[in-house]
């Protein structure tokens, strides 16, 4: 390993240290400290070989987190793709993760509305309109949502 190759290594390490980072993520750091690029793909593939970074163990870490934080599945996927992450494995990721969505939703309706069932047209809208913004699909939110009142 050659000293700028060190140098990226010990970068990444540090970065890996504190989270997980999508190759991606790490790759463009890299570039805007102005690392050679044929260099920081040495040193990433040489982290993947060790075991040092993984993009899927980041999924997973990922879609945990903020599903803990209260978004939901179609906001997490769209940052994963932002990420740099395939849709591929971040399809994979969801499908391993086990969450229940449903009781996500709920919980994060309940943090924000304190449990509180819309009265009117209005501040049903307003939650769903909050829960469409979190990420959650319209299937998750109907069924959050108590609509029988209204029919």
């Amino acid at each position: 390993m050659n000293d700028d190759q060190q140098q990226i290594w010990n970068s990444a390490i540090r970065m890996l240290s504190m989270r997980e980072h999508s190759r991606h993520e790490l790759k463009r750091k890299m570039i805007q400290r102005h690392f050679d690029e044929t260099e920081v793909e040495w040193v990433l593939d040489q982290l993947e070989t060790e075991g040092l970074q993984n993009d899927a163990r980041y999924v997973e870490q990922y879609i945990r987190s903020r599903c803990n934080k209260g978004y939901g599945p179609s906001r997490i996927r769209l940052e994963l793709r932002e990420k740099g992450v395939s849709d591929e494995l971040s399809s994979t990721g969801f499908k391993e993760s086990e969450i229940d969505w449903f009781e996500c939703i709920k919980d994060v309706k309940n943090k924000k509305f304190k449990g509180k069932i819309a009265a009117d047209w209005n501040e049903k809208s307003k939650q769903m309109k909050f829960l469409e913004y979190r990420g959650f699909t319209h299937e998750q939110i109907r069924s959050c949502v108590d609509d029988t009142e209204f029919d």
